[in-house]
């Protein structure tokens, strides 16, 4: 991939942070969603494909996770502590009952260095079984030493070929990597899926700032691909403002969507130390 190319997919698009009517943690009911479709799915294959006797534990005896793409919660908390539950369960299956031998666990929260960390430090469960640390940075490039992460999860994303390299070289051979993706059946009509009805809701949102001349015709006909590189960031707090609006007008505008998740599971291989990821699982919902 050619450095100009790599720059574009690297470059920061955080969500938005604090507590007002805007912020992410008061918008994240689809992401949500698609966590709590997953969660069986994803317990289930860890119970299955997690070789605890196989995987390297650091001299201190800790498990280490990674979601990548965190933002401010309260979604990235309930994901790596259903992934600590079954881990938790795994272990114990195995006949590993006393405190002494489940392992510690280490949660590395991992988004863009504009993140709002703050937030997400502040939001942290009191009562959480895990240690948190926060890891700045685009997950296109490396960002965990070699052979350092057990499980690493990731909702929704989008990392290019060089992305998944990166993780090969971070996760333990026997660890695992939990992709969260959207897509749609073969049997579902293009029109009817989740990427076409929200893009065309954005588009009818562009169209009304239109008419109000926050932005002119021109722009809003040549709509397409992210909406801060078109109209830049000052416009985005309004368009979804809009956005939510038409939402609450009409909620059932989702309700003929058919939006479906594909959970991959990807196991590090040991034969290959550099790039090898097996594909153990990609399950439905």
């Amino acid at each position: 991939m050619a450095t100009e190319e790599l720059g574009k997919m690297v470059e920061a698009y955080p969500m938005k942070g604090g507590d007002g009517p805007m912020a992410m943690p008061r918008n994240s009911s689809y992401q949500k969603g698609a966590a709590g479709a997953a969660q069986e799915v994803v317990n289930m294959e860890i119970t299955e494909k997690l070789d605890v006797d196989s995987i390297t534990l650091s001299n201190s005896n800790t498990f280490s996770i990674a979601d990548l793409g965190c933002s401010v919660g309260p979604n990235t908390f309930s994901a790596v502590e259903n992934i600590i539950d079954a881990v938790q369960l795994k272990y114990q299956n195995q006949g590993r009952r006393l405190n002494s031998q489940i392992p510690e666990f280490q949660v590395f929260f991992n988004d863009h260095t504009p993140n709002d960390f703050n937030i997400l430090f502040k939001s942290l469960p009191p009562n959480r079984q895990y240690y948190a640390t926060g890891v700045p940075g685009s997950f296109y490039g490396r960002l965990f030493p070699k052979a350092s992460l057990h499980i690493v999860h990731s909702s929704l994303p989008f990392i290019g070929f060089q992305g998944y390299r990166n993780r090969a070289q971070e996760i333990v051979c026997g660890g695992l990597m939990v992709l969260i993706i959207p897509g749609r059946l073969q049997a579902t009509h293009d029109s009817q899926s989740f990427r076409k009805m929200t893009h065309q809701l954005l588009g009818d949102c562009l169209m009304d700032l239109a008419r109000k001349g926050v932005v002119t015709e021109e722009k809003q006909s040549c709509y397409r691909g992210t909406v801060s590189q078109q109209f830049g960031d000052e416009i985005l707090d309004e368009l979804f403002d809009l956005y939510r609006k038409k939402l609450e007008g009409n909620p059932s505008i989702f309700e003929s969507m058919d939006a479906n998740f594909f959970v991959t599971v990807l196991k590090r291989k040991a034969i290959d130390l550099r790039t090898n990821f097996g594909l153990f699982s990609c399950s439905c919902m």
